[in-house]
């Protein structure tokens, strides 16, 4: 995989080329009708055989003038696609542009089908959301999860998160929220523009909005995030500094009688059981846990053997994250973060056989070692 500069892709895209940004991509178009385009971070997709697909990191709530002229002759548009790194720009050779409407978040994504597969596990390697140090991670945030959770979030995450840079032309974790936002959450926001990988991944899982995306829903909460593909959406209730966050489960209402969609509908919300410091701590540890690298994920288990492979290791002394949906709870060892589903036991029998449990580490060796029966690993 070649990584080459910026004045290479401007090369690339040749004379009377019109520079823009839309929704967090730079776009090179070419006199040709052709594009060249740089993302930040575009997402892996689990299945082997969308190895060739990159989506783009585009948001219907974020689209200006520019995403939206674009997305006009996106579908087939036939594009050369830059990946930045803080090294340089890594050259993911040509594809041809599409709009789909199947896809888990609302609207359409866009997505790029190239001509050859993306090496992934290269490319992992180049963006290590991990920091690549031999020494496990301490883990003496743990003794603040419970009485200053801020703390225990700044040290988690300068013993996690690499300091990343930013390509000028990214400007979303850079710019003030629109709109009044609790204290925690701005605190947030300063540790996430130095970590962006604390907001996960937009489209692979749970992920946050960066600040200039944040909105009021009419019922006067901000749209915080998404939990997942089908998850909820997570709101944050007015009042105070460390304010409830609230989960919105949406679902689909068919007609019986021939299946067809006829309309969404939002359930009564819930609340989070920790507060906002506590959910964004759990929101970190998530991260961690579910893009790390160095990972591996075990799942059909019983109860007791996703309790077993933890064994040892220091429980994270907060309620469960999404109690009333997929309950979720942490545990961490040196240089360990590990995310077990189901959470409490009350929510599960101690034979129950549909476990799973996701551990990354902040390098292989510390993962390699360990004596289980992985169904994805990436140590």
């Amino acid at each position: 995989m070649e990584i080459i500069g910026e004045d290479a892709a401007y090369r690339l895209a040749g004379s009377g080329t019109r520079k823009f940004v839309a929704g967090g991509v730079q776009v090179l178009m070419r006199s040709d009708g052709t594009a060249v385009l740089i993302t930040e971070a575009p997402e892996r997709l689990e299945h082997h055989r969308q190895a060739h697909e990159v989506v783009l990191p585009w948001q219907p709530a974020a689209f200006d003038e520019d995403t939206r002229l674009l997305l006009k002759c996106f579908d087939g548009l036939r594009c050369r696609v830059l990946l930045w790194l803080p090294g340089g720009l890594a050259d993911l050779g040509w594809g041809r542009g599409s709009l789909r409407s199947n896809h888990p978040l609302p609207g359409r994504a866009a997505i790029i089908t190239l001509d050859g597969p993306v090496d992934w596990e290269e490319l992992d390697l180049h963006r290590s959301l991990l920091v690549p140090v031999a020494e496990p991670a301490p883990i003496g945030w743990l003794a603040h999860a419970q009485t200053d959770r801020r703390r225990a979030l700044r040290e988690f995450a300068a013993g996690w998160f690499p300091r990343r840079l930013r390509p000028t032309w990214r400007p979303d974790l850079q710019a003030a929220p629109q709109i009044a936002v609790p204290s925690t959450l701005a605190d947030f926001y300063r540790q996430a523009h130095h970590h962006p990988d604390l907001l996960g991944r937009r489209f692979h899982g749970g992920f946050l909005y960066p600040p200039a995306e944040l909105e009021v829903d009419q019922s006067g909460r901000i749209r915080l995030g998404w939990a997942g593909d089908h998850g909820p959406g997570w709101r944050l209730a007015p009042g105070g500094d460390d304010p409830q966050v609230l989960a919105v489960q949406h679902e689909e209402i068919r007609d019986d009688r021939d299946g067809w969609l006829s309309g969404i509908h939002q359930r009564v919300p819930w609340r989070e059981r920790e507060p906002l410091s506590g959910f964004l701590l759990q929101f970190a540890l998530y991260a961690a846990a579910a893009y790390g690298p160095h990972r591996g994920v075990a799942s059909r288990l019983s109860r007791r053997q996703a309790l077993a492979m933890v064994d040892g290791w220091q429980r994270v002394p907060l309620q469960p994250l999404l109690a009333e949906w997929e309950p979720v709870t942490f545990a961490a060892a040196p240089g360990r973060i590990a995310c077990l589903y189901p959470g409490p036991p009350e929510h599960s029998a101690p034979d129950l056989d549909d476990c799973w449990v996701s551990v990354a580490a902040t390098h292989p060796d510390l993962l390699n070692p360990l004596d289980i029966d992985w169904q994805t690993f990436t140590g």
